[in-house]
C-alpha cells in the first residue's frame, strides 16, 4: 500500500521529469551554432549577435557600403571585427542585409546593413551589453539593422 507521502513524491519527480524535459521557463538560444550572426536577447530587447551569441556593434564613424572599417590601432584592441568564413555568412532572424568586407589583416569582416559590426572586449558573456553607447560611438543593433540608442 501506497502512503500520500509516497504518492506525492512519485508526482514531483514525474513533474520534475516533464519540466526538465521540455523549454518550459527557459529562455530561448541566443543564436544557432550553423549561423555567423543570430538574434540574441538582452536588457536592451533582441539585438545581433554573433555566433557565440556576443552582442554585435556598429561604430558610428563607419560609413554605410564604404566596404572598410574605420576602427583600427587602438579602437581594434577593444573592438573585435565579428569575422566572416565565406562570403555569403548565414544569418537567422536578421531581416538587415548581411554582407562582408575585407577585414583586418586580409580576413573577412561580417556586415549588416552596410555596415561592419564588432564585438566588445568589454562584454564577458552572452547577453552583456557593455558596449552600448560607448563614448557615445557604439551601437547595438535590432534585426532590422537599426542603431539603439
Amino acid at each position: 500500500m501506497k502512503t500520500p507521502l509516497t504518492v506525492l513524491a512519485s508526482v514531483l519527480v514525474a513533474a520534475a521529469a516533464v519540466f526538465c524535459s521540455s523549454n518550459i521557463g527557459l529562455a530561448p538560444k541566443a543564436t544557432s551554432a550553423a549561423a555567423d550572426v543570430a538574434v540574441g536577447h538582452t536588457n536592451l530587447g533582441d539585438v545581433v549577435v554573433d555566433a557565440k551569441g556576443m552582442t554585435v556593434y556598429v561604430f558610428d564613424n563607419d560609413v554605410v557600403g564604404s566596404g572598410s572599417s574605420a576602427c583600427t590601432g587602438d579602437c581594434a584592441k577593444l573592438w573585435v571585427a565579428v569575422p566572416a568564413a565565406s562570403d555569403q555568412p548565414t544569418a537567422v532572424g536578421i531581416t538587415a542585409p548581411v554582407g562582408v568586407i575585407s577585414g583586418p589583416g586580409g580576413g573577412k569582416q561580417i556586415t549588416v546593413g552596410g555596415l561592419p559590426v564588432y564585438t566588445y572586449t568589454g562584454d564577458t558573456a552572452p547577453g552583456n551589453t557593455n558596449g552600448q553607447l560607448y563614448k557615445a560611438l557604439w551601437h547595438a543593433l535590432t534585426p532590422s539593422g537599426q542603431k539603439i540608442g
